[in-house]
């Protein structure tokens, strides 16, 4: 399981069973979602998306969104692409 911690830019790989912290990766600053689609991690925040490798955290690829101006919010897998929410900016972008 991962989550975002927002105020330290970084994202935590927790031990579903017991909620214990496996690891702690740095992302980009204000990262606000996470989805995996299958094979990786991805997460949104700040003006890009991150792509990471679940095994280390290690990111794989780092994505400026057609947003450009507009943070990056929401984010989800559909089962074949990534879509991304842009704050205040009332459209999504795909990946």
């Amino acid at each position: 399981m991962w989550v975002v911690n927002q105020y330290d830019s970084t994202i935590s790989k927790l031990r579903a069973s017991d909620g214990t912290v496996v690891g702690t990766f740095p992302v980009q600053t204000g990262p606000y979602g996470v989805a995996f689609d299958g094979e990786y991690i991805w997460v949104s925040g700040g003006l890009d998306i991150v792509e990471l490798r679940p095994n280390d955290g290690s990111i794989l690829h780092r994505y400026y969104s057609q947003m450009y101006t507009h943070n990056t919010t929401g984010i989800a897998f559909d089962g074949a692409s990534i879509w991304v929410a842009a704050y205040n900016g009332n459209f999504v972008d795909k990946f």
